[in-house]
């Protein structure tokens, strides 16, 4: 397989999808989350087809003042990573967190970016007590998250079982969710409830779940 440069945007009123502006580089597994209604962020991925190579490299599509073409110029993330959980928070904030690290170890770390209309930020703070290789994050209020999941090393060891919310600034202590899991669906139900669907669980090589939470 190969990354790919392309991408395309949806218009609901035709239910049609077309292309739009092709992306600077090739990336396979990045993130891609809204910062505010209009404005999507894209963040991370893997570059280079075979080498594996992790990006910190950082996109950002605003289809009202930058019509047709990613914006230029955004803010690094502090940490390259793929296969990573990202959420929004609030009205012009992100949170992503997990994922492999450009050594290719999976990773502890977590990123937020606050978006300024410009060249954006990014901030961190104290790392999660396990590495999420395969996580999912999800809001659950203005500047709350959910995150949990994943795989502690590569997908043929142990899914993981722990969980955190996310509270603005950094993470809670961790709790268990119902089973391991890593890749799981997620999707926020309405306020501060979150539904967790499937995923890998269990041993080596792991198995399909088709349990919910």
């Amino acid at each position: 397989a190969t990354p790919l440069t392309n991408a395309e945007i949806y218009d609901p009123v035709t239910d049609t999808l077309s292309a739009t502006a092709s992306l600077g580089t090739a990336l396979a597994f990045p993130a891609a989350v809204s910062v505010r209604q209009d404005v999507l962020l894209l963040a991370g991925g893997l570059d280079i087809a075979g080498d594996e190579s992790r990006v910190a490299q950082v996109y950002v599509y605003d289809p009202v003042n930058h019509v047709g073409s990613w914006m230029p110029g955004v803010e690094r993330m502090i940490e390259a990573r793929a296969d990573h959980g990202a959420a929004r928070l609030d009205s012009n904030e992100a949170l992503v967190m997990g994922g492999r690290e450009a050594d290719g170890l999976p990773s502890s770390t977590w990123e937020k970016f606050t978006w300024d209309g410009g060249t954006g930020a990014w901030t961190t703070g104290t790392e999660l007590s396990e590495e999420h290789l395969g996580a999912v994050a999800v809001a659950v209020d203005d500047d709350e998250a959910f995150a949990g999941g994943g795989f502690e090393n590569d997908v043929t060891v142990f899914a993981i079982q722990e969980s955190y919310v996310f509270d603005g600034t950094g993470f809670g202590s961790p709790a268990d969710l119902v089973s391991s899991r890593g890749w799981p669906g997620v999707v926020q139900i309405a306020g501060d409830e979150w539904l967790l669907l499937g995923g890998l669980g269990g041993t080596s090589p792991g198995v399909a779940l088709s349990s919910t939470e």
